[in-house]
Formats: structure tokens, sequence, C-alpha cells
């Protein structure tokens, strides 16, 4: 119980910083779209388990969010 509320947790933290990567981030499309593509390759994992998807989308929350609030 408690696995699935941090994963949902997980998961939305992720989709956001991809959002304010878009939005606010300071980087050419390029980077921006390569993000996109793992992003939605980390779905591709719901085969194996939610948990799968949940620990590859944490190295993604971090990366994204460092892309889109660094400072310079």
């Amino acid at each position: 119980m408690a696995f699935d509320v941090i994963g949902i947790g997980v998961l939305a933290l992720a989709f956001t910083n991809l959002v304010f990567l878009w939005w606010i981030g300071d980087c050419e499309d390029r980077p921006k779209l390569i993000m996109t593509v793992v992003y939605l390759a980390t779905w591709v994992l719901v085969l194996v388990g939610f948990w799968a998807v949940t620990l590859a989308q944490i190295p993604f929350a971090l990366i994204a969010g460092a892309m889109a609030f660094h400072r310079d």
C-alpha cells in the first residue's frame, strides 16, 4: 500500500518535471525531445510491473528536474 502511494508520487513528479522542462527549461529542443522519448520508454516497463516503472522514473525525475531548474 505504501509503495503504491510513493510510486504515484514518483510518477507525478516525473511528469511534472517533464512539463516544466518544456515550459521553463533553458535548453534546446533536442534534449527536450530526448527526455520525452526516455519518459515514454519508461512506460514500456509496465509490462514487467508497476515497481519497474517507478524505479525507472526516479532517476528520470532527478535528471529532468536538474535540466529544468538548473542555475548557471
